[in-house]
């Protein structure tokens, strides 16, 4: 996970600091890397307990839906009111 986390901390800096396509593509590379290893892990550990195995998918699709919703606008409101890179920055933060 260590490795993972980097891949999507560098991901995220490539995309706030990169101008050019092929500086975003490999940020998104490092990103998805970041990202599927991340959930397939939580995937994993959502399934390996049979007995609580309902349960801790519900928590999971519930915190990739709510997510899923709650990002973009924040993304958004942080951008009107800072600047375009600091969301950017502050995923970095949270992943690291």
């Amino acid at each position: 996970m260590g490795f993972l986390s980097l891949c999507g901390i560098g991901g995220l800096l490539l995309f706030a600091c990169g101008s050019t396509l092929p500086v975003f593509a490999v940020a998104a590379l490092l990103y998805g890397c970041y990202s599927g290893g991340f959930f397939m892990c939580m995937t994993f550990h959502a399934v390996s307990n049979p007995d609580r195995m309902a349960r801790n998918m519900a928590i999971i699709e519930a915190i990739v839906g709510g997510t899923s919703l709650i990002a973009p606008v924040m993304g958004i409101l942080i951008v009107w009111s800072h600047n375009t890179a600091l969301p950017l920055y502050l995923c970095a933060l949270v992943v690291l």
